[in-house]
């Protein structure tokens, strides 16, 4: 049995002259003018957030590195970082991959309007950014988005209060959710500059002085700055909420290239949090063309479960081309998925005998056998109990779940004599 999977620096965001860039191309002003726009333009700029310290905290220092809205700035530095605009293009480009970052958060209407904006200011330098607008239960839950950080620029709020701005538990190194610690913490961005970690730690300690506590602040108001792990966008009016995007600098994403001129199968290997090894098999003429197969391994199924039911693994699987995610992608031919589990990853099904795999379809709102992806004539699917494994053939990709019967446990009353 292999360790759980490990995360990785994500293939864009890891790198800091991609962040300095999105911060140098987005118009915080535009922003906020499109969700407040009876505002001023002095109105507007007591909103805007450089840092996660409000203006109005003792313990505000203004960061000595800023990003004033600069899209030249920002597509110099894109160009710096090997992501070229070819002629008459759209979208920056690198290796033969697109620049395509998705953007994950709620569905608010007040989200939707301002990210429009941020959208297009992005295609403006050119990133093509893909919302992904999630139901709040699904973003906030305690298995599935921003908790076990399944997103790439994730977008949503704190609260911050100018007496006690606090910090240590979203920065600090040791506040980032992993498998291994049971996804505690809330440094979803997975940022760790030790410099910053030691600071923020000091400054939230109210044990210090103001003064001595301020020294801190600055001293990681300004690292923040540097790295930029995370954009400040403004402040919610009237409030102390305020707005801004995540950049994930992990992924646990696991990326394989499919070619269609391959004389024989190709066998991609995927290992999910518990350490299983889950393989699939592609076969000549599975696909036309040059495609990356994206597994990711997922803590909780997103979508709820038929009554009396259990997820052992859950996963998706996704296809991109030339860096593109594709919104729907089908196989030629069938591919083989084998789906690995231990006795742990059982141990609330009820049944083993009772394990199917099966795909959200998002048509009808509900969960089907995976086989059925597939025409009738090539369907095929098994269940190995003495190897722990089940095998199905799937023509085309979803989010999947190795669901069986639940084990309802049944408590009789204790009776005293």
């Amino acid at each position: 049995m292999s360790t759980s999977v490990e995360p990785i620096p994500h293939p864009i965001l890891s790198d800091a002259r991609i962040r300095r860039a999105i911060a140098y191309c987005t118009n915080k002003d535009a922003l906020i003018a499109s969700v407040y726009p009876t505002l001023t333009p002095e109105q507007r700029q007591e909103l805007v957030m450089d840092t996660f310290v409000p203006k109005t905290s003792w313990a505000y220092t203004a960061p000595t590195t800023t990003y004033p809205y600069s899209p030249t700035v920002g597509q110099q530095l894109l160009d710096a970082a090997g992501w070229t605009l070819q002629s008459g293009a759209e979208y920056r480009t690198k290796d033969g991959k697109e620049l395509v970052l998705i953007l994950t958060t709620t569905t608010s209407s007040f989200r939707m309007t301002y990210l429009t904006v941020f959208e297009a200011q992005m295609k403006a330098c050119g990133i093509r950014v893909i919302r992904n607008h999630q139901p709040a239960s699904w973003w906030f839950g305690d298995t599935t988005g921003l908790r076990v950080r399944d997103f790439e620029l994730g977008v949503f709020a704190w609260m911050s209060s100018p007496d006690e701005p606090g910090g240590r538990d979203l920065y600090a190194c040791d506040q980032i959710p992993l498998p291994t610690n049971n996804w505690s913490g809330v440094n979803f961005m997975g940022w760790c500059n030790q410099a910053a970690s030691d600071a923020i730690v000091q400054a939230s300690n109210t044990q210090l002085s103001q003064e001595q506590r301020k020294v801190f602040y600055a001293t990681f108001i300004n690292l923040f700055a540097e790295d930029i792990p995370s954009l400040p966008l403004f402040l919610c009016q009237g409030s102390t909420v305020w707005e801004h995007i995540d950049f994930n600098l992990q992924t646990f994403a696991q990326d394989g290239d499919i070619t269609p001129d391959g004389t024989g199968s190709t066998v991609l290997i995927y290992t999910d949090y518990s350490g299983n090894q889950h393989t699939i098999t592609v076969p000549p003429g599975a696909i036309t063309r040059t495609v990356t197969l994206r597994y990711y391994p997922l803590v909780a199924n997103a979508n709820p479960l038929p009554t009396n039911t259990q997820t052992a693994i859950a996963f998706r699987l996704s296809a991109s081309i030339n860096g593109v995610p594709q919104d729907t992608f089908s196989f030629t031919k069938p591919i083989t998925a084998t789906v690995r589990y231990t006795t742990t990853d059982i141990a609330n099904i009820f049944d083993e005998n009772s394990l199917g795999l099966y795909y959200w379809d998002a048509g009808s709102n509900s969960w089907k056998d995976a086989s059925e992806t597939c025409p009738i004539a090539e369907r095929y699917k098994r269940l190995d109990p003495d190897q722990n494994l089940f095998e199905v053939r799937i023509c085309h990709l979803s989010e999947f779940g190795l669901i069986g019967t639940k084990n309802n446990r049944v408590y009789l009353p204790l009776v005293m004599r």
